[in-house]
């Protein structure tokens, strides 16, 4: 089997290291093995039905497979598919290359491939990182440098020699950061496992913070409970008001379909076991994309069930199913910026720049959105040679209503103080009777005399006029000029 290590240099190595034994090509005989199966199966089983004994390279595979996050293994203990593995061993390339990478940075070799980005990629310093790092012998460091440098060049992290920073920033984007694991000898802290540990919200992850979630090892709260409690964002992290899809309509298909096969509500659990792989990654994704478009809705108990336009999306009349997807994509906070380019050339530069600026995203968020909307605009026929589509957008539109854009805050500047003019040095202490150093209070206005003007105060408010017409613009001076009085009574 190609890359793969001898078991005697694998009980070498701690444990708590996550390091495979094999390359992700390596493995690949085996997760194809598990996705035709279609189900769980015993590792058994799987060598059975592989024709070959549950030692050696077979059993290294399968545990490599498990250390990527190709797959995982459900309550009976048997093997499963995840959502990575079937990415892996798919029709589509940039998929499969991605799962690839994901697989990767979720192992150990995630720690030492990150501190050596946009280095050459060197056996010897990789091995030297890996002794220091993550406490590997050095006989077995040395051979797993030459792994890591093989798997890592097949996923492209390793390009000419060097490690490729940006796929890497990409990769990490998706996965999280890589963890270093305990040092040799140091007991994990135990923790109590969570109920449907293995679901996360419905981001275009795979895997969240190392192999958690695809690999479903972590913890979390479940798809329902995540959907609904997100956690604040951080600076520069999405804030828009207007949720936006992270899947296409075509990637949310196979739910649709199965909600549909199943021919009344069901729960998200049991969409997952129709479809016969775990509630995580990219499956979560396509769920909560199908409840974005409008495919399916939510019943008051938490279950999923069809709506009129995911009939149509997966129904037999290739129009309607055309319609169903351009009117759930003008349902989404997509709708405003497709709306804001309507007739120009598809660039997905400026689909971001807009999606930055309208819907308040990190530029790296804003840069996969924008390729999930021009996908899924294509797709739906709301891009048209190279340009996006006025008539097929504006009658989505008068179908589904205009789009809506997040609300933003028009934040005052702090009005200045009023600065009181100061009384001369001394003369207040000896009025109020006191020492150098004590209270002072202003000196009374002769009678007759005006009281000393306050400051002025100004008030200054930033409006974003760009999308606003001049008679628009007019109406809001004159709306703040009717509102804004001043006394000038006497108190």
């Amino acid at each position: 089997m190609p890359g793969t290590i001898s078991s005697d240099e694998k009980q070498s190595i701690p444990r708590s290291a996550r390091l495979p034994s094999t390359t992700p090509e390596g493995t690949r005989e085996v997760v194809t093995a598990i996705a035709e199966i279609a189900g769980s199966v015993s590792r058994e089983r799987l060598a059975s039905h592989l024709g070959k004994a549950l030692t050696g390279g077979i059993a290294r595979a399968m545990g490599s497979a498990k250390v990527y996050g190709f797959i995982a293994t459900d309550a009976n203990k048997k093997l499963i598919i995840s959502e990575r593995g079937l990415a892996f061993v798919g029709d589509d390339p940039s998929l499969a290359k991605q799962a690839e990478r994901e697989g990767l940075m979720v192992t150990g070799f995630g720690v030492v491939i990150k501190k050596l980005s946009t280095r050459a990629a060197s056996e010897d310093v990789i091995a030297l990182r890996l002794a220091e790092d993550l406490n590997i012998p050095e006989p077995a460091a040395r051979d797993r440098a030459r792994l890591l440098v093989k798997a890592a060049t097949a996923a492209e992290l390793a390009m000419n020699g060097r490690f490729h920073g940006g796929a890497i920033e990409d990769t990490i984007a998706v996965v999280g950061e890589p963890g270093t694991p305990k040092p040799a000898g140091q007991k994990p802290k135990e923790t109590k496992p969570t109920p449907s540990a293995n679901i996360r919200d419905g981001r275009p992850v795979v895997g969240a913070n190392g192999a958690s979630t695809d690999a479903d090892t972590g913890s979390g709260p479940s798809a329902k409970a995540a959907e609904k409690t997100k956690t604040p964002p951080a600076p520069g992290d999405e804030v828009a008001t207007v949720e936006l899809p992270s899947a296409t309509p075509e990637s949310a298909r196979r739910v649709v379909t199965a909600l549909a096969a199943h021919a009344g509500p069901a729960t998200r659990e049991r969409i997952a076991s129709r479809l016969g792989t775990q509630l995580a990654g990219r499956l979560v994704s396509s769920i909560v994309a199908a409840i974005r478009y409008g495919f399916v809705a939510e019943t008051d108990d938490g279950k999923l069930e069809m709506t009129d336009r995911g009939h149509a999306f997966i129904g037999d009349d290739p129009a309607a199913a055309l319609q169903a997807q351009q009117h759930g994509i003008m349902s989404t906070g997509f709708a405003a910026t497709i709306q804001q380019l309507s007739t120009r050339a598809v660039d997905v530069d400026v689909v971001a720049g807009r999606l930055v600026d309208d819907q308040r995203l990190s530029e790296r968020s804003a840069a996969e959105r924008a390729k999930v909307l021009v996908k899924a605009a294509t797709a739906a026929g709301i891009i048209a040679d190279g340009r996006f589509d006025a008539e097929g957008i504006e009658d989505a539109i008068e179908a589904v209503g205009s789009p809506s854009t997040p609300d933003v805050a028009v934040k005052p500047r702090p009005a200045p103080k009023p600065v009181a003019p100061r009384p001369a040095a001394g003369a207040a202490a000896a009025r109020n009777g006191s020492k150098e150093g004590g209270a002072k209070t202003e000196p009374p206005v002769p009678f007759g005399q005006a009281a000393p003007a306050a400051a002025a105060v100004q008030v200054v408010l930033q409006i974003d006029a760009s999308r606003l017409t001049a008679e628009e613009i007019g109406a809001i001076v004159r709306e703040l000029r009717a509102t804004a009085t001043v006394s000038t009574s006497g108190s």
